[in-house]
């Protein structure tokens, strides 16, 4: 323990004159010796051993010295989370502390018999980090556990380092912000820094740090996947591990619904889609290898389970079609594919189940459907299918159902969700078959509105309008702080086209946290959840949530329900505002106080066949482009005193 000296302060005492009769001199009162008053002294420094013995007493609280067992508490909300290792030939389970107000790491470990005769059985031993493995951890004068950051390293507002040690714990990597540092673990001299940014580099936030080999593993999220990047220790980027297989564009890989594994030294694995696939990575060469998992047989017979697919009731098929949604197994395109083929054209609710089950994986589940239809595909509930279908094959058939003087008809007015369908446009024009297209501006609508065979037009909304509402909305709201946005998918030219109104007329002291979805509510829960499990999440005081439509509104509100009460609370006082203010779902969610404000974007399809019909009519052709106005609801200038008032917030579902 190191001691300060002690502070010495002189205390003068004052003469006293004292009188003692006569005219005679007075006597001089003796001089009494200065006297020392000693000042309490300074508590002695904290030390990192004063630190680890703080930390076990509040690791105590949690678990109890020597337990036996999993205590009940780690059930709770916030609680420690298990993780499970293989140490040597020893299966051990560690409780990792994540709140993020303390971050005590690991806080007590078993291991567990996996033979004997009493598999499973639990023996409590020391907390120590798991080999390879990372822990955030708070940091304690720019040090994490005693691993002192150089004095030039930036240190986020947070002060939350992630760190790991290699699997001989001889080396230790803690990753500050964008710079990971490298220290040796028996001296804890630092030895080298490099940024995860630039070519090869992460993307997103990360989130997790690992050591295996000669290959340190960043794992990020970016609102949309959970890529794992690689660098060697020296600071070489080698970049995100990829798919196995071949072609130029090389999907990367994610832990987003699956994880990253420590298999054994050198091997490192990605699971998918809760274990659908597993892709192994070797650290030292990079080979990848692919392993899918074989489904046990269920219990159910064939029969049983054929009988449900085939089920006379419309609405348990549609639920089974719903069910299939993101189901990646190999059984799930041919079984979507017998839904579709009992499709009788007329249900648009079956038709609409469809659609949800088959989204993500379009055109592995209509091929299905096509080998199983045939020559079938050009019925009544086959032609409505494919109006519906988001597969790369759907274009090529909508012209040929285009192109057939029996089924064709006058005219055919769409939004589409993905391409702008200029291959469908060309040839329904081009047959005499009139085309309207909905909330886009595509360029092919100045050459097609050129033919006399049809009118071809285009009624959308000012998208660019619609932002800069938002943006006003926003200056209403907060003028400065950080906003948290989130867009729609990075190809849609609507969404380019919201975020560039909102960012002329945005207030300069407001800063963006950009989050992607792909305009469900789904997806922004997605996005959101895992972006506020982030590190970097707590740096950013986020002063209103800001998206581009209501859905992802709503998705980003219910992504909070996971937060602790006090979190909650406070971000539930914020603002939150969407845009397309349907009646019953935008506006009536800004009525009942669920977000504060919207942009009301007037449905198009009618005023599209009023156009249509006018032309038919009278022979004449539309106009090229009619642009309908965005509408703030409520008003930006009510919205002031609107938020005043809001004295309660809308209680949140989950």
């Amino acid at each position: 323990m190191v001691w300060q000296p002690a502070t010495i302060a002189r205390v003068v005492v004052p003469l006293v004159w004292l009188g003692c009769g006569g005219g005679g001199k007075p006597p001089v009162a003796p001089k009494p010796e200065p006297s020392a008053a000693v000042k309490p002294q300074p508590p002695p420094p904290e030390t990192e051993e004063d630190r680890e013995r703080s930390r076990h007493a509040e690791a105590l609280k949690i678990v109890p010295d020597k337990s036996p067992c999993l205590p009940a508490a780690l059930r709770n909300a916030n609680a420690p989370r298990l993780e499970l290792a293989a140490i040597g030939s020893a299966a051990v389970v560690c409780a990792i502390d994540q709140q993020r107000t303390r971050l005590l790491g690991p806080i007590a470990c078993w291991s567990v018999s996996v033979s004997g005769p009493s598999p499973g059985a639990l023996t409590y031993q020391d907390a120590t980090p798991l080999p390879g493995r990372g822990l955030a951890v708070l940091l304690d004068d720019r040090c994490a556990r005693g691993f002192c950051l150089p004095q030039d390293a930036k240190v986020p507002a947070d002060g939350v380092a992630l760190m790991t040690w290699n699997l001989e714990s001889t080396k230790v990597a803690v990753l500050v912000g964008d710079d990971l540092h490298v220290f040796n673990a028996q001296t804890k001299a630092h030895e080298t820094s490099f940024s995860i940014r630039g070519d090869k580099g992460v993307t997103g936030d990360p989130a997790e740090i690992d050591w295996n080999g000669e290959s340190i593993f960043v794992q990020a999220n970016d609102g949309a996947a959970s890529p794992v990047f690689v660098f060697k220790p020296e600071g070489v980027p080698v970049g995100p591990i990829e798919a196995f297989g071949g072609g130029k564009d090389k999907a990367v890989l994610s832990t987003r619904n699956g994880s990253f594994l420590l298999l054994k030294p050198e091997l490192v694995a990605i699971s998918e889609q809760g274990l659908t696939t597993l892709t192994t990575y070797e650290t030292g060469t990079g080979k990848r290898a692919k392993f899918v998992r074989k489904l046990p047989a269920p219990t159910c017979k064939k029969d049983e389970l054929d009988a449900v697919w085939r089920d006379p009731n419309a609405q348990v098929r549609r639920e089974c079609a719903i069910a299939l949604r993101h189901n990646s197994s190999p059984e799930a395109a041919m079984l979507w594919a017998e839904l579709a083929m009992q499709y009788d054209g007329m249900d648009r609710w079956y038709l609409e189940a469809l659609g949800i089950g088959a989204d993500g994986q379009w055109d592995k589940f209509f091929d299905a459907w096509l080998t199983k239809a045939g020559d079938r595909w050009n019925s009544p509930a086959g032609r409505e299918i494919i109006w519906r279908s988001r597969s790369s094959k759907s274009p090529a058939l909508l012209v040929k159902i285009i192109q057939d003087p029996i089924q064709r008809p006058t005219a055919i007015i769409v939004e589409p969700v993905g391409t702008e369908m200029v291959q469908v446009a060309k040839a329904a024009v081009a047959a005499g078959i009139g085309w309207g297209i909905l909330n886009r501006d595509p360029d092919y609508i100045a050459e097609l509105a050129r033919s006399d065979r049809a009118p071809a037009f285009a009624v959308t909304t000012n998208q660019e309008e619609v932002g800069r509402i938002q943006g006003k909305q926003l200056t209403t709201l907060v003028t400065e702080g950080n906003v948290l946005y989130i867009e729609g998918p990075f190809s849609s030219s609507v969404s380019k086209l919201r975020t560039k109104g909102m960012l002329s007329t945005k207030p300069i002291g407001v800063e963006l946290k950009m989050l992607k979805g792909d305009w469900t509510e789904h997806s922004a829960h997605q996005a959101v959840k895992s972006w506020l499990s982030l590190s970097t999440s707590r740096q950013l005081n986020v002063r209103m949530v800001m998206c581009q439509n209501d859905a992802m509104a709503m998705g980003a509100r219910k992504a909070l329900v996971d937060l602790t009460e006090k979190d909650r609370e406070r971000w539930l006082k914020i603002p939150f505002t969407g845009c397309d203010g349907v009646t019953r779902t935008g506006q009536e969610w800004v009525r009942r106080g669920m977000l504060n404000a919207t942009v009301i974007v007037p449905p198009a399809t009618g005023l599209a066949i009023d156009i249509f019909v006018k032309a038919a009519k009278m022979g004449s052709k539309p106009p090229e482009r009619t642009m309908v106005a965005p509408i703030s609801f409520p008003p930006v200038e009510e919205l002031v005193a609107r938020h005043a008032q809001d004295a309660t917030v809308a209680p949140l579902k989950s």
